[in-house]
């Protein structure tokens, strides 16, 4: 049952870490957006600049969602919500 429990905790670290890079996505998009509009070049150099942050993000959840699967063997839902974060 201990193992139940832990993979329970990883998979919620998962799922804030998933929300958490949605949540600097949106805002890049709607920085983006206003760069756009308004023309302001600094704000887009801005946003290009913190770019890497958001793949760092993405790729360290492709990792832990690959390690999830491989160690805990998720089924169902679990399962659902790993492949879709993917």
């Amino acid at each position: 049952m201990k193992t139940r429990i832990h993979f329970a905790e990883e998979l919620n670290k998962f799922q804030q870490s998933v929300v958490e890079m949605g949540t600097f996505v949106v805002k890049a998009l709607e920085q983006s957006v206003n760069a756009l509009v308004s023309r302001n070049v600094d704000l887009a150099r801005s946003i290009i600049e913190h770019d890497p942050d958001i793949n760092t993000s993405e790729n360290e959840i492709i990792n832990l969602s690959t390690l999830l699967i491989a160690e805990e063997q998720p089924v169902a839902r679990d399962l659902r919500i790993i492949i879709n974060a993917m």
